[in-house]
């Protein structure tokens, strides 16, 4: 990622890492509106553009700030300034690493972290609620992908994956139910008990390392 970043000439990434598919055009005229705000505030490092359900009330500007004590900078839709994002990278972090640790490690930086409101068009439309159907979870193509790609002409082996026999409808927003297969996902053995507690270490050096 470092060394894409610093051979692209822009002083701004649309970054999208996620597990969710755009399902319409983009909005541009909205788009323009949020890059012009953000050239205007140049204290601004990040902008997020999904809907978050952490927010217990969304405020009527079109843009705010994020404060969450944990997550707080994600990699679900956002725009960076480049250099901010350089700043914040580190090679010994994977993505997921990245995302549970930078949030603590932005703290040292005056950038701000900001959120573009829901209440304003969306920049593209897309659907992460598990129950929507689209998208991949536990290493299988979700029922609804099919459809979607046909309509765009995306052509994809999806017996290589296969689909998830979850029934999406009931869970909504929820996490999926412990996979026993994954001893982090689970405590109910002591197995799983004592991988937990060695992840919670395990990450509390990360952390500690992650703000050098």
């Amino acid at each position: 990622m470092k060394s894409v970043l610093e051979q692209i000439e822009s002083d701004y990434i649309f970054l999208l890492l996620e597990d969710f598919f755009i399902q319409s055009p983009f909005n541009l005229e909205y788009f323009n509106i949020l890059m012009d705000y953000f050239r205007k505030h140049p204290e601004v490092g990040v902008i997020h553009t999904t809907p978050n359900s952490r927010f217990k009330e969304i405020p009527d500007e079109m843009f705010f700030e994020r404060t969450f004590e944990d997550l707080n900078i994600t990699v679900t839709a956002v725009i960076w300034r480049k250099d901010y994002l350089l700043k914040l990278l580190r090679k010994h972090e994977s993505i997921w690493d990245f995302e549970w640790y930078v949030g603590k490690r932005a703290k040292h930086y005056p950038e701000r972290v900001m959120q573009y409101s829901e209440k304003f068009p969306r920049i593209y439309d897309y659907e992460i609620a598990l129950n929507e159907g689209y998208g991949i979870s536990q290493g299988k193509w979700l029922p609804k992908n099919k459809a979607l790609f046909e309509k765009y002409g995306i052509i994809v082996n999806f017996d290589n994956l296969g689909y998830s026999e979850t029934d999406y409808e009931s869970l909504g927003w929820k996490f999926l139910p412990d996979n026993n297969n994954n001893p982090y996902h689970s405590s109910k053995t002591p197995w799983g008990f004592a991988m937990r507690i060695l992840y919670h270490y395990k990450n509390k050096i990360k952390a500690r390392k992650s703000l050098k």
